[in-house]
């Protein structure tokens, strides 16, 4: 009775690892006008931002995406999102180039107001 609860135990404890295999991905994020690295950018699986990383100061980035995810989001503060596909068969490293992103504005309206105590 104790093998069989072992064993039972073990089938079960197996069969979760393999439901959740992932597979890994590596690569750099650069900006696309200069090809410099961009220290800080969010890498991550589509439709799960806690599962993510982000580049390190030169760039490079190692991921690990669940089975079943083939695009993998990345997002900087002043560029443009950006989604890759991703093929968990393919070992080569990705090179992710974001586009700056601008935006124009019409009008900047800057008021201030003086405020002064007067000590008597």
């Amino acid at each position: 009775m104790k093998k069989l609860v072992c064993l039972s135990l073990f089938l079960v404890l197996s069969w979760t690892a393999v439901a959740q295999r992932a597979f890994r991905v590596e690569g750099k994020v650069i900006e696309e006008k200069s090809g410099s690295p961009v220290a800080g950018a969010s890498v991550y699986a589509k439709g799960e931002p806690n599962r993510g990383t982000v580049s390190g100061p030169d760039g490079r980035f190692v991921l690990s995406v669940p089975t079943g995810t083939r695009t993998i989001e990345c997002k900087f503060l002043g560029y443009e999102s950006l989604e890759m596909e991703v093929d968990p068969d393919n070992r080569q490293q990705i090179v992710i180039s974001l586009k700056e992103f601008s935006q124009n504005l019409e009008q900047v309206l800057v008021t201030s107001r003086s405020v002064t105590d007067r000590v008597s």
